[in-house]
């Protein structure tokens, strides 16, 4: 027996073929969350065209919605800069900075640095810095010999070591048993852990306590 078939007849066979495969892909994907994030996104999971090819980056293991990894600039150990620094991304500090930071990022030092940060946060271990810090999002002075000597603002703070300067926190400021804090200090929540020093005025916001 033979079959008579025509263009318009295989090209319907061929796209119920198509959409067939494309249902079973997409119920397979469903379990996975990058199905989630591609509709979370509205990528038309009922447009075949966008549907396979969002199948296609899935399979070659592209994540669609992970931004690019930020870059980290390092200045590293026995390096000296002078002058005032602007930095996309994440700036590593392990050497020494005389001049203002302007980091869209985070800022992570061992090192020493002198003049203002501005940041979306800030990380010192073993670190000291000499002048004021202003941060979007979390300072955290992370051993008990990193130093600060200037003023602190963030949205939260989290204190192991000395500060000289006042600090002002919109949310939580944490001051853990070995810090040492010479000035005021205000903030919605403040903690502080037993042994901590501080030499201050504290200057609790409206509904804050302290724990």
């Amino acid at each position: 027996m033979k079959w008579n078939v025509n263009n318009k007849m295989m090209n319907n066979i061929n796209k119920n073929r198509q959409n067939k495969d494309l249902e079973e892909d997409a119920a397979a994907l469903r379990t996975e969350e990058k199905l989630d994030e591609m509709l979370a996104n509205d990528i038309p999971v009922n447009d075949s065209d966008e549907l396979m090819a969002a199948i296609n980056r899935y399979e070659e293991g592209s994540n669609l919605e992970t931004p690019a990894e930020r870059e980290v600039s390092v200045i590293e150990a026995k390096t000296t800069v002078y002058g005032n620094i602007e930095c996309e991304g994440d700036l590593h500090v392990k050497g020494v900075i005389n001049g203002d930071l302007a980091v869209s990022g985070k800022v992570m030092s061992g090192g020493k640095t002198n003049g203002t940060i501005e940041a979306e946060s800030v990380v010192l271990h073993d670190a000291k810095h000499e002048g004021d810090i202003r941060c979007a999002k979390e300072i955290t002075l992370g051993s008990e010999v990193s130093v600060v000597v200037g003023n602190i603002t963030a949205q939260s703070v989290n204190l192991l070591g000395k500060v000289k300067g006042n600090v002002s926190v919109n949310e939580r400021c944490h001051i853990g048993a070995q810090a040492v804090v010479i000035g005021d200090i205000c903030a919605k929540v403040i903690e502080v852990e037993a042994g901590a020093v501080i030499k201050g005025h504290l200057d609790i916001t409206q509904d804050a306590a302290v724990e």
